[in-house]
């Protein structure tokens, strides 16, 4: 077994081969890191309103008092993108550990805000984030940077649904319920997250659609850029 000057042994051909040397942190900061559900702002609330009976018509007051009307919304920040992982460092080759990740440049993460309202998913050549933002580790070594930011996130998610309904007493032991749900009420156009894997990538270009793929552009066409469309459900029970 052949060895360089500090001991360290050599490939056949004196380049190949990259060890790993044992790395002591002695920073509390290096070592933590975010949960990957960590969200910092979160709304949560609910809402039920029973309409009265107004006027002292008969039919009136039973036909628009006693509704329920209701609504659960959900407000929040967008979930944690994980930092790319190094392409050099090797480290989960050598070691048989989780990968290392790749360390923060400086430079903005988003050339677009994410959270604008202006991206449009279709747009070919929109790359919203930036991949001069990170830079590689060196081959054989840990990086000193962190797998998640707490300012690298996707958009932000909002969940908006309601419901209306009302129960008629038909006769003495016969009642009909009838209730309309409705599941992103205000249609809302919900992204997911652009490509994020390895800002090193050369980015491909389909010849066909001029679509552009690589780090930092969304998938275009792929149903997981976007949440589901508005849906209404009717239901009506009798119980008896």
């Amino acid at each position: 077994l052949e060895l360089d000057d500090a001991g360290i042994p050599l490939s056949a051909d004196g380049s190949d081969f990259v060890p790993v040397r044992a790395v002591i942190v002695d920073k509390k900061g290096v070592m933590k890191v975010l949960d990957s559900s960590y969200y910092p702002h979160m709304l949560v609330t609910a809402i039920t309103y029973r309409s009265p009976k107004l006027t002292s018509s008969k039919i009136v007051r039973e036909l628009t008092g006693n509704w329920t009307w209701s609504g659960a919304l959900r407000y929040s920040s967008g979930g944690l993108i994980s930092a790319p992982g190094s392409q050099l460092s090797k480290y989960d080759t050598y070691s048989f550990a989780a990968g290392t990740p790749m360390v923060r440049t400086g430079a903005p993460l988003f050339l677009t805000d994410i959270n604008c309202r202006c991206i449009d998913p279709n747009d070919i050549k929109q790359r919203i984030l930036n991949p001069a933002a990170w830079a590689d580790v060196a081959a054989g070594s840990i990086s000193p940077g962190s797998g998640l930011y707490n300012d690298y996130r996707g958009p932000h998610q909002v969940s908006e649904n309601a419901s209306v309904g009302r129960t008629f007493q038909l006769r003495e032991k016969i009642t009909l319920n009838v209730r309309a749900e409705f599941f992103n009420i205000f249609n809302r156009v919900s992204l997911g997250t652009p490509s994020s894997g390895n800002p090193t990538q050369t980015t491909s270009t389909n010849s066909v659609t001029g679509a552009i793929s690589g780090f930092g552009y969304y998938n275009v066409g792929s149903t997981s850029n976007a949440g589901g469309q508005r849906m209404g459900l009717m239901v009506a029970r009798i119980q008896f």
